[in-house]
């Protein structure tokens, strides 16, 4: 998304995914036939930040591993060179 964003700004044209969705918001506010729609997306949107927010987590798990093992290793150097 910040991809999307900061590419709309290099080139000078608005972000509009926002006002997209606002304007979709509000006819469907008015529609009750659409109510279902919305409330579809929203659960779909929901689902996708939980499972970035896993991956995420998991994303960091991983690094904080990587580096712990880069320091063990430094130390395991340091020690022997000595």
């Amino acid at each position: 998304m910040s991809e999307e964003r900061d590419g709309a700004v290099a080139s000078g044209m608005p972000d509009t995914a926002g006002l997209a969705i606002d304007l979709a918001m509000e006819e469907a506010r008015g529609s009750p036939a659409l109510h279902g729609h919305v409330a579809s997306f929203l659960g779909d949107q929901r689902s996708l930040i939980a499972l970035q927010k896993h991956h995420l987590i998991k994303q960091f798990a991983h690094a904080a591993q990587l580096g712990d093992g880069h320091i063990g290793s430094r130390k395991a150097v340091t020690i022997k060179a000595a």
